[in-house]
């Protein structure tokens, strides 16, 4: 599928998510699986993790596992779509509340990105704190964002255009309520 980019449009970030959205899974249950299946003794650290937050804990895991992205279940025409976009001069940006050693690896590995937007020390971003972090570092008002669940609301609704991938149906009725989902990935 060809997608055209109009001037408008190349002027707006596009954003997009990567657990649900350009992975058909989700990176930290992924990482959480490898590290039991290698080392299941560390059941009992993943809990002492916990205790320090969500930040901290993805901090560790992304510390102990190391991804292989090429047995990632990927969403193909999500891919093509972004890739599509930054070859026509958009400026693209993988925002996720994945660690941010798993984003940089994934961005790596796909070679469709120019900035990364991912929890690192800070606060875990995702819903408002992912939109926050949108409008802040990449110094804009205006976005499009691509993603897929219930916690992309509040980016989807700041955005100038929501495109949602694979949306259970609540959640793109709720979407849409805001009146600017201008394209629907079916899968």
């Amino acid at each position: 599928m060809s997608t055209t980019v109009n001037a408008s449009d190349r002027d707006r970030p596009l954003c997009v998510d990567m657990d649900g959205t350009l992975l058909a899974a989700d990176t930290m249950m992924t990482s959480i699986r490898l590290l039991l299946r290698s080392r299941p003794w560390m059941v009992v650290a993943l809990g002492w993790w916990m205790l320090g937050g969500l930040v901290h804990f993805k901090r560790h895991v992304a510390m102990r596992i190391t991804l292989d992205p090429e047995k990632l279940p990927w969403r193909p025409q999500v891919i093509e779509f972004v890739k599509q976009q930054r070859a026509a001069g958009r400026l693209t940006v993988l925002a996720t509340a994945s660690n941010i050693k798993v984003a940089r690896q994934m961005a790596d590995y796909l070679g469709c990105f120019d900035r990364i937007i991912a929890t690192d020390d800070g606060e875990n971003l995702r819903g408002q704190a992912k939109m926050r972090a949108i409008r802040e570092q990449l110094g804009v008002e205006a976005y499009d964002y691509i993603g897929d669940s219930k916690m992309d609301l509040p980016v989807w609704r700041q955005a100038t255009q929501a495109l949602l991938v694979a949306p259970r149906p609540h959640v793109r009725e709720l979407a849409e309520q805001a009146g600017n989902v201008t394209r629907v990935f079916a899968e």
